[in-house]
Formats: structure tokens, C-alpha cells, sequence
């Protein structure tokens, strides 16, 4: 997995969960990365820190990577690698998949300790 490419996102995030039938703000819409998922139990928002979002409950402060590249979607050990470093490093992880990439979150008061860790595997940053 050496020379995979990573760039971190210029804003701060914020994961909200509402129920179900929860409202999505048009703001959220607006941003240029979030990610909506809505189950029989729950809707879950991540997006800019930024937007109101009202919500039962909320985790803040983290920073976001991407993936730089497009993958195939039957492509193996892409994410093996990445969770198994920032597991080695003590750093929790939230995947976001898209079809064509991959984005990842992490606390962002652990975001050098996680650049620092890929660094040290061969990942580049752009």
C-alpha cells in the first residue's frame, strides 16, 4: 500500500444522530463532503461542524482524509491498511465509502498523530 495519497480536508466535522424521520438541513446539502445514512432506527449526519443541525446526539472535533484516487470496488486491503495503522497508532477511526473513493475521519486533536503514522507507511499527502 506504499504511495497511496492522502488529503486532509480544510474543515472540522461534527457526527450527528437523529431518528429516523429526522429533517436534514438545506445547508447540509451545500457542503462539499457529507455523508447521510438513514436506517430503521436512526439517521446519521456527518458534516461541517459549522451547519445546525438538531439532533439527540452529537460527536465533535474531528478531521477528515481522503482518499486520493479512484478505486475499484472489489479492490482488497486498501482499508486493512489504513484501519490497521491507526489502530497500531491508538486511534479510533469513521469510514465513509463512496463509490469511486474512500474518506475517513479521526479526533482532530489526533490528526498529527495519524499524518505522522501514515507517513511513517509509505502514504503521501497532498
Amino acid at each position: 500500500m506504499n504511495g497511496l495519497k492522502l488529503k486532509i480536508l480544510n474543515d472540522e466535522y461534527a457526527m450527528h444522530q437523529l431518528p429516523p424521520d429526522g429533517k436534514i438541513p438545506k445547508d447540509v446539502f451545500k457542503a462539499d463532503f457529507y455523508s447521510i445514512t438513514r436506517t430503521d432506527d436512526e439517521l446519521s449526519i456527518i458534516a461541517e461542524a459549522r451547519i445546525p443541525i438538531k439532533s439527540n446526539k452529537v460527536e465533535t472535533d474531528y478531521s477528515c482524509m481522503k482518499l486520493i484516487g479512484e478505486f475499484e470496488v472489489l479492490t482488497t486491503g486498501i482499508w486493512a491498511s489504513i484501519t490497521t495503522i491507526l489502530a497500531d497508532a491508538g486511534i479510533s477511526v469513521l469510514a465513509v465509502t463512496t463509490y469511486n473513493t474512500d474518506y475517513f475521519l479521526v479526533k482532530t486533536v489526533q490528526l498529527d498523530k495519524a499524518v505522522a503514522a501514515f507517513k511513517e507507511n509509505g502514504f503521501l499527502f497532498v
